[in-house]
């Protein structure tokens, strides 16, 4: 029985990214990559489930829906408040498309760079600006969906609440009411998460498989996507254990990491804590005195983030070899390395 293609590029890609940070070291290079992680990493995102299952009360413990509606009410008649929100929610848009479109182009400037050895920012920025926006509009697709399926959650939610306390006196049925609202809104938590999982396997196939054959076999957006999907239905079972085994490695990955992080921010918190204590006896003598320790403090807060992005920067490379040596093992001309990767 021939080995599954995912077992291979296991130990390919720690190797090719060993040779790219260590053989030789290049900390030009490795500051490159830092830049260009930045933009390619995703970030995640966290829900408070107890907050959900607030509501307000009057004083006789029936449901006030007053209190909402009159203060939905003063902000809509508040023209300089409204205005300010409008210009928020258009400055935070606004941000999301940039960096939306950002993390397309540096997609392809972080393939050019592992492919090849040489990471050449500026160059490969503007050779791949067009093949980004193709990704850009993926993203936005991926976004719209997002946004609807959550708004559709939502709604439902809450008209299915609002239905429940019209239905009699809550006081009367309390334990049923409390009983039911749990259970919708773990349903509604377990349709976020499946959710969060299928856009989670969408994207990252998207990401690990149909850039790099857009960027080798000069596919099309739709053309790559399509070709994605004809190698999964031909080969199920490869991709299964490909999902299995990366998740596995991320789990390691994960838990070493988490480890190093919780020893790096309990350093950094006793030394916060300590110069936090020697400010506010400095304040007592005079507040100029204060600001070395901010300085001191906003350097430390620097130099946290930069190591981080230092210790996670190897990770990233090392996923992004995995997926690119398993999507060669289908076919040579998936992926083609050059120079000393050749």
């Amino acid at each position: 029985m021939p080995e599954l293609r995912a077992f291979h590029p296991v130990s390919t890609a720690l190797d090719r990214t060993k040779k790219l940070l260590f053989e030789p070291f290049d900390a030009w290079l490795w500051l490159k990559l830092v830049i260009i992680m930045f933009f390619v990493g995703s970030g995640g995102s966290s829900f408070n489930p107890t907050n959900a299952l607030q509501y307000t009360t009057g004083d006789d413990g029936e449901f006030s829906g007053e209190l909402f509606t009159n203060g939905i009410s003063s902000i809509l008649t508040d023209t300089t408040l409204l205005i300010l929100i409008v210009l928020l929610i258009l400055a935070v848009l606004v941000l999301t498309l940039v960096f939306s479109y950002l993390r397309g182009v540096f997609s392809f400037v972080l393939i050019d760079a592992l492919t090849t050895g040489q990471a050449s920012i500026i160059r490969q920025f503007r050779e791949n600006m067009g093949r980004g926006f193709k990704v850009f509009l993926f993203n936005v697709a991926m976004m719209l969906v997002s946004i609807t399926v959550a708004l559709v959650l939502i709604i439902l939610l809450l008209l299915t609440i609002f239905w429940l306390i019209g239905m009699g006196d809550p006081d009367s049925a309390r334990a049923g009411f409390v009983l039911m609202s749990v259970g919708i809104l773990l349903l509604t938590i377990l349709g976020f998460i499946v959710f969060s999982v299928v856009v989670g396997l969408i994207t990252g196939f998207f990401y690990d498989f149909a850039v790099p054959l857009m960027r080798f076999k000069n596919m099309g957006l739709i053309e790559s996507i399509r070709h994605v999907i004809s190698l999964v239905a031909k080969e199920p079972v490869e991709f299964l254990v490909y999902i299995a085994v990366r998740w596995a490695l991320e789990a390691v990955v994960g838990f070493i990491f988490g480890i190093i992080y919780l020893c790096i921010f309990a350093v950094f918190i006793a030394v916060g804590l300590i110069l936090a204590m020697l400010a506010v006896a400095a304040a007592e003598v005079s507040m100029w005195l204060v600001i070395p320790f901010i300085l001191v403090f906003a350097a430390g807060l620097g130099l946290l983030i930069i190591l981080t992005a230092l210790l996670t920067m190897p990770v990233g490379v090392y996923f992004r070899y995995f997926s690119l040596d398993f999507l060669k093992s289908f076919d040579p001309g998936y992926v083609q390395y050059s120079g000393r990767f050749a």
